[in-house]
């Protein structure tokens, strides 16, 4: 294996505050294969006994989680996450799903229960909406409430090919944004420093060149990979989660181009003729990109406003939110 590879996608994360909170990292092997994990939890008492899973999309690292990770723990929850290691693993087909997600299912399945974590409340992001569903369909006694934040599979069947342009695009916006708003702010000498804007602009690369090499080493795995990304459908697996109990809240960004909302409230509304008739406890809508999840970068708002939270502080904060709402139905009606 390619050493920069092996380096890059097993860095750690490395500006966690330990005033505020403790981590723990562990490293799991399965059938399904291999995952490492990562916990961090408030040095107070956390609020929830129900820990947070939070399931990163496509090529999450646990370096690129550590601003999510941090967000969650603030608001004194517990929360654990996790890196698929690139290494092929085995899983039965069940017929549906391609075997690169049932993977990742099985793997996510397999961290609750080495962690005995019994019930957990999950933010999952982009790809990770379909593996999680897969995860808590085959077992939903181990799933209480779950956030897709700009999950894949909500915008019917999309061309591989124009889905991997539209990923390429949207990361190059990305980079733009975050080294135009950068830039005028340090001039403006404002609210980022040199050091701020260089770790921000150092860790996007590094994430694109373990990116780059995983590609060239674990070809056949990427394919499947953009495959199942640009045709799944998870609606169905909505329905049955509401079925047994657990409640799902959907995250948009608006400006999302990866899987655009209106997509998204075409494939709903063909289906179930509303918004409102859609399987989930809510739909939220947000000013953002897809990646906002875990950009530290501060982008304007609303009119144009830069506030003091960064993206993903509002991103979590909003996935927060959706989770009590749906804990606070829960409990209304026990």
């Amino acid at each position: 294996m390619n050493p920069e590879h092996t380096e890059d996608f097993t860095s750690q994360p490395q500006h966690i505050d330990m005033r505020t909170s403790q981590i723990l990292q562990e490293e799991f092997v399965f059938t399904a294969g291999k995952v490492k994990v990562f916990e961090q939890s408030p040095l107070t008492e956390v609020q929830d006994s129900t820990s947070i899973l939070y399931v990163p999309g496509w090529m999450g690292t646990l370096i690129r989680a550590e601003e999510t990770m941090g967000s969650i723990v603030s608001h004194d929850r517990k929360a654990v996450t996790l890196q698929f290691m690139r290494e092929n693993g085995r899983v039965e087909s069940d017929g549906k799903n391609r075997k690169i997600e049932l993977q990742k299912a099985e793997m996510i399945r397999g961290v609750i229960d080495k962690k005995s974590l019994g019930r957990v409340d999950v933010i999952a992001h982009s790809e990770a909406g379909i593996n999680t569903l897969i995860a808590a369909c085959a077992a939903p006694e181990n799933f209480r409430n779950i956030v897709l934040m700009n999950p894949a599979g909500l915008i019917g069947k999309d061309n591989p090919v124009s889905f991997l342009w539209r990923f390429m695009k949207s990361g190059k916006d990305s980079r733009k944004k975050i080294q135009d708003v950068l830039d005028q702010k340090d001039r403006e000498g404002g609210r980022y420093s040199h050091v701020e804007a260089s770790r921000i602009l150092e860790r996007d690369e590094a994430v694109r060149s373990a990116t780059s090499a995983d590609i060239r080493i674990n070809k056949k795995m990427f394919a499947s990979e953009i495959g199942a990304l640009a045709d799944s459908d998870i609606f169905e697996m909505l329905e049955y989660l509401k079925e047994h109990d657990v409640q799902v809240a959907i995250v948009a960004g608006y400006d999302d181009k990866l899987f655009p909302l209106k997509r998204m409230v075409q494939q709903i509304e063909k289906r179930y003729g509303s918004m409102g008739g859609a399987p989930v406890h809510d739909f939220y809508t947000i000013v953002g990109t897809h990646a906002d999840i875990y950009s530290d970068a501060k982008f304007p708002g609303f009119l144009g406003i830069v506030t003091d939270q960064t993206n993903t502080e509002v991103n979590v904060d909003v996935a927060m939110e959706a989770l009590r709402r749906m804990e606070s139905a829960r409990s209304s009606t026990r």
